[in-house]
């Protein structure tokens, strides 16, 4: 709904404005065509809420975003969340990550609403570099559970 986006935009807007995270953005023609959010930890970089409007989507754009994330942090593992490949949407989703440099692990978490009358989402981890061992993914996790999502009942 229309107020959940506001109430997600003010929260976006404090967490950037205090510097708790990153937005990066791409433009076309002058216009700011999509956005990633990235949160900042000591060995990784979690990114969420990547989105290229419908309408500058099959240009290049969101390769090329993810192309200069990758880059600008490339000393550190990029961390993202896909839905698992159930459908032709989520499917697409991961080759499309998996096309620019992400690998699709084996490893998840559920994660918690993240406002009331959401329902838990059932998560899997991509990311860059080589395979990920078990404690480096449970450490991502705690850190991610703490920090992004202000969660301390970690599950999946």
């Amino acid at each position: 709904s229309r107020q959940h986006k506001e109430e997600a935009y003010d929260i976006l807007k404090k967490q950037w404005e205090k510097g708790e995270v990153i937005i990066e953005g791409i433009a076309f023609q002058n216009i700011l065509a999509g956005v990633i959010t990235l949160w900042e930890f000591d060995s990784f970089v979690f990114a969420e809420n990547f989105a290229i409007k419908k309408e500058y989507r099959n240009k290049g754009l969101g390769a090329e975003l993810l192309q200069e994330v990758i880059t600008e942090f490339c000393n550190k593992r990029i961390i993202l969340e896909v839905e698992p490949a159930e459908n032709v949407t989520q499917k697409k989703r991961i080759g499309f990550y998996e096309r620019n440099g992400f690998t699709l692990s084996v490893v998840g978490y559920i994660q918690p609403p993240l406002r009331k009358g959401c329902e838990d989402v059932s998560l899997v981890v991509m990311h860059t570099g080589e395979e990920m061992k078990k404690e480096e993914f449970e450490c991502i996790k705690e850190n991610v559970f703490k920090k992004v999502y202000r969660c301390t009942n970690i599950r999946g």
